[in-house]
């Protein structure tokens, strides 16, 4: 089982890239915010444990680096 500060910087490198991802598409770097997005699945799992064990969040929310990458609509 992976310790909690393992699962809390799990959840914030995901918030950082899905962050970065989000200001790269406003620039119009659409490569980029998808390959930035890729690189935030990394984090998906332990992200989603850290929400539900310590967040209190027991619905799995919507992932947004996985949105970002799906959406048809890159101008976010």
């Amino acid at each position: 089982m992976a310790k909690k500060a393992e699962l809390e910087a799990d959840y914030s490198k995901h918030v950082a890239l899905v962050k970065q991802a989000r200001k790269e598409a406003k620039l119009g770097n659409y490569q980029d915010a998808v390959a930035t997005a890729i690189r935030a699945w990394d984090h998906v799992d332990g992200m989603l444990q850290f929400m539900s064990r310590y967040q209190d969040k027991k619905e799995v929310p919507s992932i947004e680096s996985m949105d970002i990458v799906l959406s048809p609509d890159m101008s976010m």
